[in-house]
């Protein structure tokens, strides 16, 4: 996943940024954790809890855009 990051900031120019690299980040917590994680959580035979969902896809999102951002202030 970094890796295809890493070309995402290259491609975008955002490197030198770390701010730049955290909204990378999150649009790809975004457009491919959340999309894919939400409705696994809303459909899911266990009852539904929000506090659990939040957790759940949540922590993606802070990986996700702290990796981004280390990976747009390193190039």
């Amino acid at each position: 996943m970094a890796i295809v990051m890493a070309h995402f900031i290259e491609y975008t120019h955002a490197s030198g940024s770390w701010f730049d690299g955290l909204k990378i980040g999150f649009c790809c917590w975004l457009g491919f954790t959340l999309t894919t994680m939400l409705p696994n959580q809303v459909f899911s035979k266990d009852k539904f809890s929000w506090l659990l969902a939040a957790i759940t896809i949540g922590y993606p999102m802070v990986g996700l855009s702290t990796a981004g951002a280390i990976l747009a202030a390193w190039h």
